[in-house]
């Protein structure tokens, strides 16, 4: 063997000696119980800003502040950052303990170890975390032997620390890990009124004050589906951004279909624009997600375009589908059938046919008011009729009225009776078993199936009680059967 063979392994044989060292010394330290926070000034709901450079010299840098919404990203771009995920590496950083600590001296006496540790420029990550009387930078390094640690220098102190390396899983890489990927995010009263343009058609829906219902108010007054409008709102909140596309405030938005949008959903809070979102085309090969944006932000992003077909439905998929909803208790109910007559309500679940006079079967009024209530829209048939249109739907002279009312009590204590609803019921379609239908208070003709029609009575008679006798059954002494 030459000299130059026997220097080479001398080379090699030191720097594993200095290996088994080094993770001898650091690769499991032990977590010393007691041992003080690596940060003890640090408080997490007092941090207003944090910056994150990844190791390597073409990481952007990242920063992110506190906000009253919560956080935002101001580098490499301004965007709204998850919350969640700020909090969670906060957290860790004011928990964070040291498993053990090198000494200055331990670091002198290693002039490699800045490079051994990745604690040099290039390789370390860099955190600096702010807040108002308090501002510290961390920098980390390389994870030890095992890889459950990694090396930690608090910048402007000597010495260094080995903590545990979930750090590093906090810590985002790119702005992207941190973006907030939610599409909206409205809570309960921020918003009264939904402007919706559908394929150039626009509907609107207001909430009212008073009833905590919403209304259509555009194209015409409506009775708005709660639950469909609830529903769908939902939606928008759970949806979520697929991919970022673009940041840039010259972007062509024709390309992305964003130029004029097939569809757009505004929420305002009076006359004050509270959020808008705008949704375009479909990527090329890609038919399950659409180009979206929010209006007056420059990002442009993709979200699946399955959640949103609700949204691209006709404007009468947000009307009511019920013809009548019973908000209040119904006290009496006029009928016009074969005969004209009224169901009355006497005490709790008892009522009386006027003018016969004659008990009513509660089970009956019973069904028949779940019947009204129940009757579901089958068709819009048209929205403007006049007094001239009514005829041709059998509706001048209706084939059944009923009228429900509830009995309300004044200030001065007089009981007065108001109108719930008044149903007109015309002739059917020869085409189909759909019945023609209108409420006097609305400007529309419906249509109902048949077979509703078919349960609503015509005659008192239909409505009688059907119990021929009515005592308590601890009156009964003896039974004679014959």
């Amino acid at each position: 063997m030459n000299a130059r063979a026997t220097w080479i392994w001398l080379i090699v044989a030191a720097s594993l000696l200095a290996f088994i060292v080094v993770n001898h010394r650091y690769a499991h330290p032990r977590l010393q119980a007691g041992a003080p926070r690596l940060l003890p000034r640090l408080q997490a709901q007092s941090v207003s800003s944090l910056q994150v450079r990844p190791p390597g010299t073409n990481q952007l840098e990242i920063h992110a502040q506190r906000v009253e919404s919560g956080w935002q990203l101001t580098e490499p771009v301004h965007y709204p950052a998850q919350a969640i995920k700020v909090a969670q590496l906060l957290s860790h950083l004011e928990q964070l303990t040291p498993a053990t600590t090198i000494t200055a001296a331990e670091i002198r006496a290693r002039p490699t170890a800045e490079a051994e540790f990745g604690l040099t420029s290039l390789q370390a990550a860099s955190l600096i975390v702010s807040q108002p009387d308090y501002r510290v930078q961390l920098l980390i390094g390389a994870r030890t032997a095992p890889g459950d640690q990694v090396f930690v220098q608090i910048v402007g102190q000597e010495g260094a620390f080995v903590v545990d390396a979930e750090l590093l899983n906090l810590l985002p890489r790119t702005a992207q890990e941190w973006r907030d990927t939610s599409i909206l995010s409205l809570k309960p009263g921020a918003y009264n009124l939904i402007t919706v343009t559908n394929a150039g058609k626009v509907f609107e829906l207001e909430l009212d004050a008073a009833t905590s219902l919403w209304r259509m108010v555009r194209p015409f007054p409506a009775r708005a589906h709660q639950a469909r409008i609830r529903e769908s709102v939902e939606v928008l909140q759970a949806l979520q951004v697929q991919s970022f596309v673009s940041d840039d405030p010259a972007a062509d938005l024709e390309a992305y279909g964003l130029q004029s949008p097939p569809l757009q959903i505004v929420f305002r809070q009076g006359t004050n624009l509270v959020a808008a979102l705008q949704f375009g085309t479909s990527p090329t090969n890609q038919p399950n997600l659409v180009f979206a944006r929010r209006l007056g932000a420059p990002t442009i992003f993709t979200v699946l375009t399955d959640p949103l077909t609700g949204w691209r439905a006709s404007f009468n998929e947000f009307r009511d589908p019920h013809l009548v909803a019973l908000t209040e208790p119904v006290d009496a109910v006029e009928v016009r059938g074969e005969t004209l007559f009224t169901l009355e309500r006497q005490e709790g679940e008892q009522w009386r046919v006027l003018p016969a006079g004659f008990r009513a079967d509660s089970e009956l009024v019973r069904e028949l008011l779940t019947t009204l209530s129940g009757l579901q829209i089958a068709q819009f048939v048209k929205d403007v009729v006049t007094e001239p249109d009514l005829p041709a739907y059998g509706l001048a002279t209706p084939l059944r009225q009923f009228v429900l009312k509830s009995s309300i009590t004044n200030a001065a204590g007089l009981k007065t009776n108001v109108v719930l609803a008044d149903l007109h019921f015309g002739v059917s379609t020869n085409q189909d078993d759909r019945v023609y239908v209108r409420r006097t208070d609305e400007s529309f003709v419906y249509a109902i199936t048949g077979n509703g029609f078919l349960r609503l009575p015509a005659a008192p008679w239909q409505l009688r009680e059907r119990r021929f006798w009515d005592f308590p059954a601890t009156n009964v002494a003896g039974i004679v059967i014959r």
